[in-house]
């Protein structure tokens, strides 16, 4: 299994639309998620502290939970509207 990356992740959220509302170079950034800014995600940038492995897990969960919503939502339009939402 590959290392995650943090700053690949962080990188990548933050072209998705997230934003960073705090940091701690090479300690940890939070992202608000696009559309809900009140949540908040805690990304771990240093391997060394105690609750990384924790702080990463959350957040792994935390965008899982995210795709699965999304999903849903894709889902729900698609059965709405399926000559504009199903995939084809």
């Amino acid at each position: 299994m590959t290392t995650p990356d943090p700053a690949r992740i962080v990188e990548t959220l933050t072209s998705a639309g997230w934003q960073v509302t705090d940091s701690k170079p090479n300690l940890y950034v939070h992202l608000a998620w696009p559309y809900q800014r009140h949540r908040l995600l805690i990304i771990p940038l240093d391997p060394g502290i105690a609750d990384y492995d924790d702080l990463l897990a959350a957040a792994i969960r935390a965008l899982k939970g995210a795709v699965a919503v999304g999903n849903g939502a894709k889902q729900a339009l698609a059965a709405y509207r399926p000559d504009l939402y199903a995939h084809h």
